[in-house]
């Protein structure tokens, strides 16, 4: 009965990240209605209620982008925060979107326990750090990820104008 039990809590696992995956593919309808910094503020906002940690948000003057770099933007936002909520155990996180040059500069950062990357990229635990960085170059832009044990986790992604 053990075995079974761990078998059904494996598929049900296995389902969760099959439609976490699938909606991650879906273009969000409010990033055209609303536009990136709306529709982060809104989701930031829901996160602040539905979490113990405080989570901000600040957007600067950043002009409409192209489609693909929008929503890119918003999935390392999304990944990047899904990360600091469930692993850094720390009591605030703050986003930061602001223009740079015709780009713009997204910026998640925690004061939670932080990790040693190089540790992470060895054990394989680093997924959503591949994801985050191939959807960064995948719109001609870069991720930059700083963490040491006991000092936070900043992840910062930089686009360049359209």
């Amino acid at each position: 009965a053990k075995g079974e039990l761990q078998q059904v809590a494996a598929l049900a696992a296995e389902a969760a990240d099959e439609l976490r995956a699938a909606v991650v593919e879906l273009r969000p309808a409010a990033l055209d209605e609303d536009g990136l910094v709306a529709t982060l503020r809104t989701q930031i906002q829901v996160l602040d209620r539905a979490h113990t940690a405080r989570v901000t948000f600040t957007g600067h003057g950043v002009r409409a982008l192209p489609a693909a770099q929008e929503e890119a933007v918003l999935r390392v936002a999304q990944e990047a925060l899904h990360n600091a909520l469930r692993h850094s155990g720390g009591d605030h996180v703050d986003v930061t979107l602001d223009r740079r040059g015709g780009g713009a500069v997204l910026r998640v950062s925690d004061d939670g326990g932080g990790f040693d990357p190089r540790i992470v990229r060895r054990a394989g635990r680093h997924l959503g750090l591949v994801s985050m960085r191939d959807r960064a170059s995948g719109v001609g832009g870069r991720l930059t990820v700083e963490s040491a044990p006991g000092k936070g986790t900043t992840i910062e992604m930089e686009v360049p104008g359209g």
